[in-house]
């Protein structure tokens, strides 16, 4: 139960501590279709948190490599590098509140079980939803996107801003 649980938790949101960037290695094999490379998922893969260029369109099926089939990422890109979830083990990575969180989150899992009850298992879902929205919301403030806050982004939403009669700063001149 622990580890489906840990799972669970990883998947709902893309922890600091969980994730990780890596430049995919491309399997030998062409997809069937629609696009031109198949990239091999890493074998501690939880979900997808970006891809270096947001531009880019790919897909997340089974790929039968002739030798068996794996799970992939396809894509029409020659390079492909991603951020993802991974499955942390290494609890001492774990932040308080998401531990917090998985430890709510096991116990309202198996309390129908061990109690029989079902006030038992709505108050436990309660502290979970409660303890999830503390941790996420601390994950998120800890770590700001400014993988979206590219120049070329900032300088886009400025030139975007004046055009609409937005203020003007001094560097406009």
């Amino acid at each position: 139960m622990y580890f489906e649980s840990r799972d669970y938790l990883l998947g709902l949101h893309p922890w600091n501590f969980a994730v990780i960037r890596k430049k995919l290695a491309a399997l030998s094999v062409t997809p069937v279709h629609a696009f031109d490379y198949a990239y091999a998922m890493p074998s501690d893969f939880i979900r997808l948190a970006r891809t270096e260029d947001i531009s880019q369109i790919f897909r997340m099926e089974m790929v039968d490599t002739g030798s068996g089939r794996v799970r992939a990422i396809l894509s029409n890109f020659d390079e492909l590098r991603i951020a993802y979830v991974s499955r942390e083990t290494n609890v001492t990575m774990y932040s308080p509140p998401f531990v917090q969180a998985l430890a709510y989150y096991t116990a309202h899992q198996i309390s129908q079980r061990m109690t029989g009850s079902d006030s038992a298992m709505q108050k436990l879902e309660e502290l979970f939803n409660r303890r999830l929205s503390e941790a996420i919301y601390v994950d998120t403030v800890q770590s700001p996107q400014a993988d979206s806050l590219t120049p070329s982004a900032l300088l886009d939403a400025r030139v975007s801003f004046n055009r609409r009669g937005g203020s003007h700063s001094s560097f406009d001149n």
